[in-house]
């Protein structure tokens, strides 16, 4: 099989023109748009015999014998088989579907019952626990979280001597509020270990600004498809040519 080509050039629709824009009594006049040489090509037909005998070609053959038709015996045929004889019902769970006779009983709600019997006592270590009246009330006792003093002088003659001295009253030294260091009333000496710790360090230095990249002064091929994205600028004109 033998296809011709046949010589028949793409035909491409004019853009509408825009409506003119008036300013200051003049209007703007926008240049036709150009078209790229690519496209105005026209597809041509394969000429030459294309060989039916691949891999591809293959594939979409007709055979001789027909395939076979797939049946799904599950929905044609019962997968389980009638028994000849009646099933015994004489089992284990034989009573467990048996019908039932009697009254079932309806539900009900538990009534509120809040009252005991005593005094309800209120002084005890939870305060709100409900003791037996007949134990002894108790009261809740707070131990004392500080040092115990003993009624008697201690011996401070012990194996450790000085671990059980009296001190006296504790002063505790709290930390200062402030955020700030204070000021040392004697000349640091730079001669220490560190002596690169104490050093003038330099100001930063200023960001040094690269140029930029050079422009490309070479005069660009104007027939590409980029070329004709962007349209030529127009310009005022004192009569409306654009309109027809």
């Amino acid at each position: 099989m033998v296809f011709i080509a046949d010589d028949i050039k793409c035909k491409r629709e004019k853009l509408s023109k825009p409506k003119s824009i008036l300013r200051n009594g003049k209007f703007y006049q926008q240049p036709e748009r150009q078209r790229p040489i690519v496209y105005v090509r026209p597809y041509q037909k394969p000429t030459q015999k294309i060989e039916s005998y691949t891999t591809y070609g293959l594939s979409y053959t007709k055979f001789d014998s027909t395939p076979r038709m797939r049946v799904s015996f599950g929905k044609y045929e019962k997968m389980l088989a009638q028994k000849p004889g009646k099933i015994d019902f004489d089992t284990v769970y034989k009573f467990s579907y048996q019908p039932a006779t009697g009254h079932l009983r309806k539900p009900f709600i538990p009534k509120e019952n809040l009252a005991i019997h005593g005094v309800h006592d209120m002084a005890t270590t939870q305060k709100l626990s409900y003791m037996n009246p007949g134990y002894v009330k108790t009261k809740s006792y707070a131990p004392y979280r500080g040092r115990t003093e003993l009624p008697i002088p201690m011996e401070y003659k012990t194996v450790m001597k000085e671990s059980y001295q009296d001190f006296g009253k504790h002063i505790e030294v709290k930390r200062p509020r402030k955020r700030e260091f204070w000021q040392t009333k004697f000349k640091t000496d730079y001669q220490t270990t560190s002596k690169l710790s104490y050093q003038y360090v330099e100001p930063l230095r200023k960001r040094i600004r690269v140029p930029y990249k050079p422009t490309v002064r070479a005069k660009i091929e104007n027939e590409t498809v980029y070329s004709t994205s962007y349209q030529v600028p127009g310009n005022f004109v004192i009569e409306d040519i654009s309109v027809t």
